[in-house]
Formats: structure tokens, C-alpha cells, sequence
């Protein structure tokens, strides 16, 4: 994820200056594991970054899907749906 959220700030100026905002926030001049979770949030949102994944590593976009699609299944009780939804949206970007 740290290389893919990387390319994709070469790629987008705005997105690049939130990440050094991400970076300064946790006082780092790394990606850290705290970023890729923070990031990660903001840009499964965001379709062109969604496309990109998917072109350049279709593995991981596969196991990332399956594995909220799992994380979903375990959910019970109210807002289960959200989450169902958000799934069927991704899959669909």
C-alpha cells in the first residue's frame, strides 16, 4: 500500500500536500503503518486512485476487496447495511 499511496501522490499534487500534511501531523518524514491507515480511508473513496490500484496491482485490489467483503459478512446488527453498501460501491468503481 505504502508504494501504491507513493505513486499516487506523484500523480496528484493535492492529494501529495495532504500526505505531507499526514507525515508532519505524526512527525515523520515516512509513510508510516499510522498514514497508510489514515490515507487508506480518504482514497478508497476516490475512484481514480481505485483504477490505478487495479491496474497496476490487481492482486491487491483483489485481496483488499475480499477481505472487507469478509470483514462485512461479520458485521451483525444495525449499520451491517453501510458497510454492504460501501462494498457493492467499490466493487462497482
Amino acid at each position: 500500500m505504502k508504494e501504491l499511496i507513493l505513486d499516487y501522490a506523484k500523480q496528484d499534487s493535492e492529494f501529495e500536500k495532504s500526505l505531507e500534511s499526514l507525515k508532519e501531523r505524526y512527525k515523520t518524514d515516512d509513510v508510516s503503518d499510522e498514514v497508510v491507515a489514515d490515507v487508506c480511508g480518504e482514497l478508497f473513496g476516490n475512484r481514480e486512485f481505485i483504477q490505478s490500484v487495479v491496474e497496476k496491482k490487481p492482486n491487491i485490489f483483489k485481496k483488499i476487496l475480499n477481505n472487507i467483503r469478509k470483514l462485512a459478512e461479520k458485521i451483525k446488527g444495525t449499520g451491517a447495511n453501510e458497510y454492504v453498501n460501501f462494498i457493492e460501491k467499490l466493487q462497482t468503481m
